[in-house]
């Protein structure tokens, strides 16, 4: 069981670290072609169809590709989240959103029968912080793994999602430089406008919905480790542990 939980774990944070990467990769490739000698190109698919004949006349070259997008999007995930979080909500991150979790707290106990709950045994949420919210994990990766894997589902959703906001804003930054470089050389604007509005899909498509993705990941949290202490008593939090 241990060792198929930590390859699930591998896997879903291999593939939340590459799509951001590859696309940080993509621009830094774009940025760095344009040697003196070079064609101007005419659209953002000329830069793409230069890294496709690079990559098949040096097949080695696609190790280096697969580990500059791995490093990037490492960089980018070893991120905290709610910096992406400030900076999609303007300033305004909550996390790990107690106002949401008590409420559901709340409508756990009003059901409390139609789940066969026992509300003594759910959690108690006078204040939380994210320690709380990190102790909880350590408990279910020691005491349900498959369910700790289940919640990494979510939480490996969130850092795709900031992953590509970040991966936008790198995007604008780096569409911004190609437009100036293109400038100084007389090439066209096109591949750098091009750019630029993709950039700026990806940071409105995932910022906007990072909030919602985040808290989702805190209500699975919850559920799961709420059924865990239906079934019996946890660990308690050690001190400076407890919010």
């Amino acid at each position: 069981m241990y060792q198929n939980t930590v390859g699930r774990l591998t896997s879903v944070e291999f593939f939340a670290a590459i799509p951001p990467g590859l696309f940080v990769f993509l621009i830094s490739h774009a940025w760095f072609s344009g040697g003196p000698s070079a064609e101007p190109p005419r659209s953002l698919w000329d830069y793409l169809l230069s890294l496709s004949t690079v990559l098949q006349e040096n097949p080695a070259a696609i190790l280096f590709a697969l580990f500059g997008a791995y490093l990037f999007g490492s960089i980018i995930r070893s991120m905290p989240v709610r910096w992406a979080e400030k900076v999609a909500t303007f300033g305004r991150s909550e996390f790990p959103y107690p106002t949401v979790l008590r409420s559901m707290l709340r409508q756990m106990s009003e059901e409390a029968a139609a789940s066969d709950l026992e509300p003594k045994r759910l959690p108690k949420l006078e204040s939380i912080s994210s320690n709380t919210f990190n102790y909880w994990k350590d408990v279910l990766c020691i005491q349900a793994p498959g369910a700790f894997a289940f919640y990494q589902t979510f939480e490996a959703r969130s850092r795709f999602f900031t992953g590509m906001f970040w991966a936008g804003v790198s995007g604008l930054v780096g569409g911004l430089g190609i437009a100036v470089q293109s400038l100084g050389r007389s090439w066209p604007l096109a591949p750098s406008i091009q750019l630029l509005v993709l950039s700026a899909i990806l940071v409105v498509a995932f910022g906007l919905q990072l909030r919602r993705v985040r808290e989702q990941e805190a209500r699975v949290l919850l559920t799961l480790f709420s059924v865990l202490m239906q079934q019996g008593p946890v660990p308690s939090s050690p001190a400076g542990t407890a919010g």
